[in-house]
């Protein structure tokens, strides 16, 4: 039955109570691809996964520049981005008191997994006043840690790390079904960021991979580089001599002359005979090196879409570069960066924020929401300059929610707290709705001082200003099917 239910998918219809139970059912395939069940370790009924190369990208951020230069392109936008609780009620104010504190410092060690695929954090919890709320929300390295999944569904199950001990001392097993060395952090004190999960929900992707790939390569050609220079520092020597065994103890005799050292050979009878001579090299193998180098640092930088940061490099001998082209393309790598954003912003809702609520609220409360961003100022621009001509127009023809969701866009990019300033023009709503003059309907008294209520903490910089008090607009004749109100000046 369940088989001719889902071949009736190309045609949908109305099913019956019996086929609604024959369709529902579990997932009968897996999100492991073929070579993925090459795990490390089958362990208490959990297949643990472990990325081999971390150790090795930790020791490219240490070493390479360039790797350097292109892990801070990715991760900084992310780490000064401020991030916004949106959401009213206990639970909200839960958040907002025992979270949001801690988030930003979260939210730069997620930017981790952009180079380790994951990030890794142990939760510990504590009781406060009777609710139980996140005393810390630990990072652990995620070199010394494998991320356990369920191995039919892949559903994540914790994570378990190897401890470290000063003394050498190995960490008993702590149960049936671990092994020493280990310790086991179950799914309800860990949180586990995956980076990349359009395209590797399970595994998670590096934005570092291919730079990875070009800094192993660089590394073989700075070796056979540097081994040329040295043939270029020592130039080879031709010895002569009467026959070819005196040749070759001339030869040797020079070679075991050290730098300003002295030999003594003997001088050929002839006097325009030579002992030895020098065999110089052309010196243009360099050139080859060198543009292979570069070639490997530019694809270090395309590969993650930051190539702005080379156009000084790629233009003209005065290292200028083109501004239009640089705004276009640093626009469009900030919108792969708000993604990322979107992304982390969804693990921590998923994973932080709706546990802390249902733990202490239960699961139909409404949950608040965090958002990161937004990154790019291009759209911001443009709402704060519509808000400045509102804010400057003699008449407001507009409705009044649209000038709520205009304040509230532009409110964190001028540094203000979202939540004050919509808690502020809800209140002077009110205040100028609650006795409108004659002939004013309540919606055009809304407007008004929603719009002077934001132009006073625009123009004071902080969220706790308060706006000038309202006064009766005058009212004019109708000239349209809306209101036309005269802003006071």
């Amino acid at each position: 039955m369940g088989d001719r239910c889902v071949a009736d998918n190309s045609a949908p219809r109305q099913l019956s109570d019996r086929d609604k139970r024959a369709l529902a059912g579990s997932a009968r395939a897996t999100p492991f691809d073929l070579y993925d069940r090459l795990f490390p370790d089958y362990r208490g009924g959990d297949v643990f996964t472990y990325s081999w190369d971390n150790r090795r990208l930790k020791e490219m951020l240490g070493r390479s520049g360039k790797a350097r230069s292109v892990e801070q392109v990715l991760t900084l936008p992310l780490r000064s981005a401020p991030p916004t609780l949106a959401g009213t009620g206990p639970a909200a104010d839960l958040v907002r008191r025992t979270l949001m504190p801690k988030l930003p410092h979260i939210i730069g060690q997620m930017t981790g997994a952009v180079s380790y695929k994951k990030a890794f954090f142990e939760l510990v919890w504590r009781l406060d006043a009777g609710q139980v709320v996140f005393d810390e929300i630990a990072w652990r390295p995620p070199a010394s840690c494998e991320a356990g999944f369920d191995p039919m569904t892949g559903r994540p199950s914790g994570f378990r790390q190897m401890i470290a001990h000063p003394a050498g001392v190995t960490v008993p097993a702590e149960g049936q079904g671990t092994i020493p060395g280990y310790v086991r952090i179950p799914a309800n004190r860990a949180f586990i960021y995956t980076h990349g999960t359009h395209r590797e929900p399970v595994l998670g992707t590096s934005d570092l991979d291919v730079a990875f790939w070009c800094w192993e390569t660089v590394q073989k050609l700075l070796f056979l580089w540097f081994q040329y220079l040295e043939k270029q520092s020592l130039p080879n020597v031709i010895a002569y001599g009467n026959d070819p065994d005196e040749a070759d103890e001339n030869a040797a005799t020079i070679a075991e002359m050290k730098a300003g050292g002295s030999i003594g050979l003997q001088r050929p009878p002839d006097p325009t005979a030579k002992v030895f001579d020098i065999l110089e090299a052309s010196g243009a193998g360099a050139d080859q090196f060198i543009a292979a180098v570069k070639y490997l640092d530019t694809m270090m930088v395309a590969s993650v879409l930051a190539g702005f940061t080379e156009l000084a490099d790629n233009s003209t001998a005065s290292r200028v570069g083109s501004y239009a082209l640089s705004a276009d393309q640093s626009e469009f790598f900030l919108s792969s960066r708000q993604a990322v954003a979107d992304e982390m912003a969804h693990a921590i809702n998923e994973h932080l924020i709706k546990p802390l609520v249902t733990y202490n609220f239960g699961a139909d409360v409404p949950m608040p929401t965090v958002s990161i961003g937004p990154l790019s100022n291009r759209d911001t621009d443009r709402a704060l300059d519509m808000l400045k001509a509102i804010v400057a127009a003699p008449q407001l023809n507009v409705p009044g929610s649209f000038v709520d969701e205009l304040v509230k866009s532009t409110a964190s990019y001028l540094g203000l707290d979202e939540q004050t300033v919509r808690t502020e023009i809800d209140k002077f709503a009110k205040e100028r709705t609650a006795a409108p003059p004659p002939g004013v309907p309540p919606e055009a008294g809304h407007i008004g001082t929603a719009v002077r209520a934001a132009t006073g903490m625009v123009q004071s910089g902080n969220g706790t200003a308060s706006a000038p008090t309202p006064k009766p607009p005058t009212v004019r004749p109708p000239t349209a099917p809306g209101v036309s109100v005269s802003m006071p000046r």
